[in-house]
């Protein structure tokens, strides 16, 4: 990186004017003054009237190099004439951290502020007049302020931290611009719009791409070395360009040089030339990827692992597998349409495959496990494949602190079901995804409980079991129990056909449950009891049908006949007290079954017609005297 004062000394006075002054490595050196810097200065007003120069310039480094150039003191008092009157004004490394105040220097036009640690660059925009800055080694990030500078024709940017010039554009006078040592910098597009620059510094910079370029009739001076630039042909129209450094880059064809007629220096030195990767062979055929000016090929030479050139390729045989390269040398000395000749040189690298990086599959994702009786059915999605494609998957299952046990699973199937498992038992499960080149890491665990759901019915109150066609009497108090289940699952015990919700629970921590509920009083003939079981959504079932028997009605209440007691006790008279004629015997009995019995049992009635009829026997028979 060149710096301003070394090669400010070259540059043409502005317009025709010869430059009042320059600095050369030899020429006027300017006295700095060891001060630390000051961090936080305010605005400087603006010299209104005569003021001291310290008040006017808030940084003192700023204003003891204006001092200098003014040949006085920064405690000397100023007018704003004086001021106006400095055109050049070389600050480079003098720890200047504030540019505040420079506004006031109106005529300047020559400034160097290169190697301070100044940041804000807002001030410079008030001073118009500058047609030559140089800010290298200065870490300014917005360069908007310099882009105002609409008379700038020689801008220096070197080492200061440049990613983007946009905004460059609108400097359309610029002459000469330095970017180089931006490791930042890789787009140029902007400088296509500046018709009038001729000498352009963009060495060690990010720069591949030359398209921009092209157009630029104006270049005479391009340093473009160190970039890894491996196309120059967009340089080719550039008829008008005289100096070309390209050293250090990726060049393998300079046949684009056969069309550049001004071109009178050129450097095209140490290049290196990086060839695709290609797969390792113990012997290899390279042919030369070197064209120089005339577009013929350039030989090989220096050949790595004892390799041999001829007829146009680069041959080794017997290499060794723990080979990452194999190289060669290119040096040609061709002439340029303007008789000049060139150094062209450089190495050309045949890499082989880069070994390959072996990446684990990801973690299986949205594992789920569903119980059943004896199994557990689960299933999961495929992750990132890794390095490789997925060959298997790794299922693992364990109990409470068992070692796991590990079930591999060809891919691509996502899905599998382990049998044989205790019902009742809570299982935990991972999967984790293996690719031909590594096993990957487990997804996250989930759980199941294998289970039958066996429900038994009993009768609540007397707790007998409840079977198939038994008969429950109405308002009975029953009862549902189950064991084995997954805990916190939701049982619901019902009264079927028409259903109707007798309880509802959820299993415990040790798998069981039990619900209780009462039949309805109202309902009577064939139905069934009902236990739903819902694990995470899935329902099962278990059932017992039971006849409910129709309510017995209360025995109506009947007062027995009287009985005659003498000669003076008559019958009750009335139709209303005389007992119903005697049903038959099957009649009877059925109506008794249906309705629980509404009479006195026959026997009964029988006695007291026995009995009745006796008392009439005694009562007409008169004793003897």
């Amino acid at each position: 990186m060149h710096s301003s004062e070394q090669i400010h000394a070259r540059v043409p006075a502005r317009g025709g004017r010869r430059a009042a002054w320059r600095v050369g490595l030899g020429g006027l050196v300017l006295a700095s003054l060891v001060a630390a810097p000051i961090l936080g200065f305010s605005a400087a007003p603006a010299a209104a009237a005569d003021q001291r120069l310290g008040d006017i310039l808030a940084d003192p480094q700023l204003a003891a190099c204006v001092a200098t150039a003014l040949g006085t003191t920064p405690a000397t008092v100023v007018t704003p004439t004086t001021l106006a009157g400095l055109k050049n004004l070389n600050c480079a490394n003098r720890g200047i951290v504030s540019l505040s105040g420079i506004e006031n220097l109106s005529g300047l036009e020559q400034v160097l502020l290169d190697k301070n640690p100044i940041t804000d660059l807002t001030p410079l925009a008030g001073v118009p007049s500058i047609w030559l800055l140089g800010l290298s080694e200065t870490p300014a990030n917005d360069l908007s302020p310099v882009y105002q500078l609409g008379e700038l024709q020689w801008l220096n940017l070197g080492n200061s931290g440049v990613t983007s010039i946009a905004g460059i554009e609108r400097l359309t006078d610029l002459r000469r611009t330095f970017l180089d040592s931006n490791a930042g910098l890789s787009d140029i597009r902007p400088l296509a719009a500046l018709p009038y620059l001729n000498t352009l510094y963009l060495n060690k910079d990010s720069v591949t791409d030359l398209s921009p370029l092209s157009a630029m009739k104006s270049l005479r001076y391009l340093n473009i070395s160190e970039n890894g630039v491996s196309n120059i042909a967009p340089l080719g129209s550039l008829t008008g360009l005289q100096t070309l450094n390209a050293e250090g880059n990726a060049i393998a064809d300079v046949s684009a040089f056969s069309t550049m007629t001004a071109l009178s220096t050129i450097s095209v030195s140490g290049q290196r030339v990086v060839l695709p990767s290609t797969p390792f062979a113990a012997n290899l055929d390279v042919p030369t990827p070197v064209t120089t000016v005339n577009g013929s090929a350039v030989a090989l030479s220096e050949l790595s692992n004892a390799g041999t050139y001829s007829a146009g390729a680069a041959h080794w045989t017997g290499l060794s597998d723990s080979l990452t390269e194999v190289t060669a040398t290119f040096g040609a000395y061709p002439q340029v349409p303007s008789g000049a000749y060139i150094s062209f040189t450089g190495t050309v690298v045949q890499p082989f495959g880069v070994p390959r990086v072996l990446v684990a599959p990801g973690e299986p994702g949205g594992v789920r496990a569903t119980g059943s009786n004896e199994t557990i059915d689960v299933s999961w999605v495929a992750p990132e494949v890794g390095s490789s494609a997925i060959t298997s998957y790794l299922l693992e299952y364990k109990t409470n602190d068992d070692d796991w046990t590990r079930v591999s699973i060809p891919a691509p199937g996502t899905t599998a079901t382990l049998g044989g498992l205790v019902n009742g038992s809570t299982y935990q499960l991972r999967v984790t995804a293996v690719n031909s080149d590594l096993s990957g890491v487990a997804g996250a665990e989930t759980s199941a409980v294998p289970y039958l759901f066996e429900p038994v019915f009993t009768d609540g109150s007397e707790g007998k079991q409840i079977v198939t066609g038994g008969e429950v009497s109405p308002g009975t108090d029953v009862a549902v129990a189950a064991t084995g289940l997954p805990a916190g699952s939701t049982v619901t015990f019902e009264l079927h056909s028409t259903p109707q919700i007798l309880a509802t629970g959820t299993v415990e921590n040790n798998g069981s449950v039990t619900l209780n509920g009462t039949l309805p009083g109202d309902i009577a003939g064939n139905h069934e009891l009902v236990a739903v079981l819902d694990v995470a959504g899935v329902e099962s079932r278990g059932a017992v049908s039971i006849v409910i028997l129709p309510p017995v009605a209360a025995a109506p209440r009947i007062d027995p006949p009287s009985v005659p007691g003498g000669e003076n006790s008559a019958a009750p008279s009335g139709s209303a007290n005389r007992p119903a004629p005697a049903a038959s015997g099957t009649a009877a009995a059925a109506t008794l079954a249906v309705t629980g019995g509404g009479s006195l049992p026959l026997a009964l009635l029988a006695g007291v017609t026995l009995v009745l009829a006796g008392g009439a026997r005694v009562r007409s028979r008169k004793p003897r005297v």
